[in-house]
């Protein structure tokens, strides 16, 4: 009888055990297919972003926020530079054809005293070689930390200050005058010859290169703002046709002439535009350079040389 007890209870032990372990290999595969499942996940998500080149749309940091939260967290955006500063573009208003200032008064300013030493026909074509044998060269005007880049084929002039470009300002109003002959607009069109920025002020020759009696108002100096580009004044007309203008102090020295017309080398008052002194040439004043104290003028067939006082220093 007793061991009727033990076969039986051995049975029933048996049988607990196999149950036992048929439900944790039940769990354990439950498991596994469970790994199973969520590494398929993962490999078609990564294959769905190579698909769609977003590999690195998820890091491991919003993996982690995705297991915690079940959401994709976003990742902040990087402060993006400030757009560079163009530089401005200002039209100059052409205020009159003839003499203008914006603010009215008479020249103050004494011309200088300017008496020939040389004159000597040249060679015409021997530019060059009048440059080399005095020793010349087209002097710096500008201010420092200032330089201007002229663009003749549109009428405009940028001011450079410091090595960034402050202003571009537009001339286009000065292109051709109102008085031309129709017939003579293709040799009429002005343009941009010199400019400088001379204590803050902004001078600029305009001019074209023919007959006066084909466009009379023709030949200009201006003074400009070069911060806003205000005119402060115009030369009357036929002033300045030559290459280039010197300053010396409160004086600017510039040429004009042309074949059939008038030759002079003009004084003028900085600060006004004025004529207020004037030097008959033999032809039109191609260059002016002032070096020791003497003003060289290269004229189309003449060379002068000038002594130059009443500058001070």
């Amino acid at each position: 009888m007793k061991r009727g007890k033990w076969i039986i209870a051995g049975c029933v032990l048996f049988m607990l055990g196999a149950g036992a372990g048929l439900f944790a290999a039940n769990r354990l595969g439950k498991q596994e297919n469970g790994q199973q499942d969520i590494a398929e996940g993962e490999t078609a998500a990564v294959m769905e972003m190579q698909e769609t080149g977003e590999e690195d749309s998820i890091d491991f940091a919003e993996k982690e926020n995705i297991e915690e939260s079940g959401e994709i967290s976003e990742k902040e955006t990087p402060d993006m530079a400030p757009e560079e500063i163009q530089p401005k573009t200002v039209k100059v208003l052409n205020p009159s054809w003839d003499y203008y200032a914006k603010a009215a008064g008479e020249a103050e300013t004494k011309p200088l005293e300017i008496t020939v030493l040389e004159q000597k026909e040249n060679g015409i074509t021997d530019e060059e070689s009048w440059f080399s044998k005095n020793g010349l060269e087209l002097r710096e005007l500008n201010d420092e930390n200032y330089f201007c880049s002229i663009d003749r084929d549109n009428m405009t002039v940028a001011v450079w200050k410091n090595g960034d470009m402050e202003i571009t300002l537009d001339f286009s109003d000065y292109q051709y005058a109102d008085d031309f002959r129709p017939e003579d607009k293709d040799f009429v069109e002005q343009e941009i010859r010199s400019a400088a920025v001379y204590e803050g002020i902004l001078y600029v020759s305009v001019f074209h290169y023919t007959y006066a009696e084909s466009s009379p108002h023709n030949g200009y100096i201006a003074a400009i703002s070069p911060e806003d580009g205000q005119v402060l004044w115009k030369t009357e007309p036929l002033t300045c046709n030559s290459l280039n203008f010197e300053i010396l102090g409160d004086v600017i020295c510039c040429g004009y002439g042309f074949t059939a017309e008038d030759d002079y080398l003009y004084q003028l008052d900085r600060h006004t535009g004025k004529r207020i002194g004037q030097i008959p040439l033999v032809s039109k004043a191609d260059y002016i350079i002032f070096k020791d104290d003497r003003l060289f003028v290269r004229t189309y067939n003449t060379d002068y040389v000038f002594q130059v006082s009443g500058l001070d220093n």
